[in-house]
């Protein structure tokens, strides 16, 4: 192959792939023509999907700051009760009496909220140790969960 500063003529020679005109645009291809129109970023943006964040009860996560700025944090139980607790005192609990990160709780949730709805759900309602290893055992044995899977929902637990 000849260096780039003695190559005028455009084509590349190679061995292993020929003569080739070097075009920047390609007529047909996905890159688009000579006389395409290209999109400003704007448009691509405004297309493009929005990450969905987990909403909670109506309740978007990023806001969880505000309001735990705006709550007294000496009125706060220590421990939740599990038969009356909500994801959303679930939520503050766990950025007030565990100091987790507003992601680590949305991941957290999103695994609760699978465990609850899966075909051998978990009740949070009324938890217990048997309920859970039957859903562990359940992902485990029948819908072969990969290890990663399984520690993922240990952990939110």
């Amino acid at each position: 192959m000849k260096p780039i500063s003695e190559n005028h003529n455009k084509i590349h020679h190679d061995v292993k792939y020929g003569n080739k005109i070097l075009a920047p645009y390609r007529d047909g291809a996905d890159g688009g023509k000579k006389d395409k129109i290209w999109k400003s970023k704007l448009e691509i943006d405004d297309q493009r999907p929005k990450k969905p964040t987990f909403l909670t009860e109506g309740m978007d996560l990023r806001n969880l700051d505000v309001i735990i700025q705006s709550i007294n944090r000496i009125d706060c139980p220590i421990t939740l009760d599990p038969n009356t607790a909500s994801f959303i005192d679930v939520c503050i609990h766990a950025k007030l009496r565990q100091r987790l990160q507003i992601s680590t709780i949305d991941k957290n949730l999103r695994y609760a909220r699978f465990m609850e709805t899966h075909a051998c759900s978990v009740d949070f309602r009324k938890t217990t140790l048997e309920n859970f290893m039957r859903h562990m055992d359940y992902r485990e044995q029948i819908e072969k969960a990969s290890a990663n899977a399984l520690i993922h929902e240990w952990k939110a637990i």
